[in-house]
């Protein structure tokens, strides 16, 4: 398979159908993991080496890979891209480089991103003291844009 971190279920009933995204399922083992690229994915292959690149490692429980090219990005649909040799998304009916597309979605998914960064800082440190947890919040129900 390829690399999901946190389970993500469409289902019909909108136009753009719902993402239902429990928190509880971005486990610390998800958030430390490498992602691994399906084989014979360029795009994925991309995707791969920059999320997995130090300092990347909150951006790689937002992405599942729905598709060849196509990707949700938290909740919203994300098309990705190489040419040349830049990773490449479409946003606003233009395609700018990954780091563009991650900064400038970071306000709408910043709930997401959140939650990735306290898995994997919980992940790297000792859970004795550690109350409540990730997960222990309501579910998140989002509409993709």
């Amino acid at each position: 398979g390829g690399g999901c971190a946190a389970a993500a279920t469409a289902t019909s009933g909108s136009p753009g159908g719902h993402i239902h995204r429990p928190a509880s399922r971005i486990t610390a083992a998800a958030a430390t993991q490498s992602y691994r690229p399906q084989p014979g994915d360029d795009v994925d292959r991309h995707l791969a080496a920059f999320v997995n690149r130090p300092g990347n490692g909150a951006c790689k429980a937002l992405f599942c890979r729905l598709s060849e090219g196509l990707y949700l990005y938290g909740t919203q649909r994300a098309s990705l891209r190489v040419r040349g040799d830049q990773l490449e998304a479409l946003l606003d009916h233009e395609w700018v480089p990954i780091e563009e597309f991650i900064r400038r979605n970071q306000s709408t998914q910043e709930v997401h991103l959140q939650r990735a960064r306290e898995v994997a800082c919980s992940a790297a440190q000792p859970v004795a003291g550690f109350v409540g947890g990730v997960g222990a919040g309501p579910r998140l129900i989002s509409t993709i844009a």
